[in-house]
């Protein structure tokens, strides 16, 4: 089920009074104040209402994934800054708008520790944006469009970097290959997945080759991507 229909779910509510004390109530209607609700799918949450929607700053705890949202609300969604954590697996902290990540924030992956910074617009990435990746210390910096890199830099621990357009988050089309000997490379840029034959039961990892086409044909390549 949805993260954005508690409402609809049947609860349990207990409204805080003037002394902080949980008063029990079969109803969110017309309310305005903190309360703590517990949904009968699992969610809790413990925070502001404004005239019976959760509205202000609160927590929710969805039962089920793990996930947890702390931060601004308004009209039953997330909306504004706050903080979504997704169970051990990553965490957003930043804009949001009618419960989707939307402006300035920035996205890490707890396992692997990358990190995307920038522009966000129904929950993609979406605008400048730099994605990190932290065990190559490699980086990618540029415009995304619906969570992609469409136009940018790619940039290597060494100082080597491409810069020119992208699709699927690889080069593709025309760019320039910029090499730390002060060597470039113009021309058009292709990709291809080099896989195995059984990839759910094999420990190799898919490889991305990049293909090129230079302005002089001597100096065409590919370039291996582990």
């Amino acid at each position: 089920m949805a993260e954005e229909q508690q409402e609809k779910q049947e609860y349990v509510i207990n409204k805080i009074d003037k002394d902080g004390q949980p008063v029990p109530d079969k109803s969110s209607e017309n309310y305005t104040g903190k309360a703590q609700v517990q949904y009968t799918n699992g969610d809790t949450y413990d925070g502001d209402f404004k005239n019976g929607v959760r509205e202000g700053k609160g927590t929710m705890t969805y039962g089920e994934s793990g996930n947890k949202y702390e931060g601004e609300w308004k009209n039953n969604l997330k909306d504004g800054i706050g903080k979504m954590t997704f169970g051990t697996e990553a965490e957003y902290t930043g804009h949001f708008t009618k419960g989707k990540r939307c402006g300035e924030g920035v996205y890490k992956y707890l396992k692997s520790k990358d990190l995307y910074s920038g522009s966000w617009k129904d929950g993609l990435k979406h605008g400048k944006g730099t994605f990190i990746f932290y065990d190559t210390k490699m980086k990618i910096i540029g415009e995304w469009f619906k969570g992609q890199i469409i136009r940018g830099k790619w940039i290597f621990a060494n100082g080597t970097y491409f810069e020119g357009k992208f699709e699927n988050n690889y080069p593709k089309g025309e760019g320039v290959w910029h090499f730390v000997n002060g060597n470039t490379v113009k021309g058009e840029f292709s990709h291809e997945i080099k896989g195995v034959e059984d990839e759910a039961k094999s420990k190799e990892k898919p490889q991305t080759i990049i293909n090129w086409k230079s302005e002089n044909e001597e100096q065409n390549d590919k370039y291996l991507i582990s």
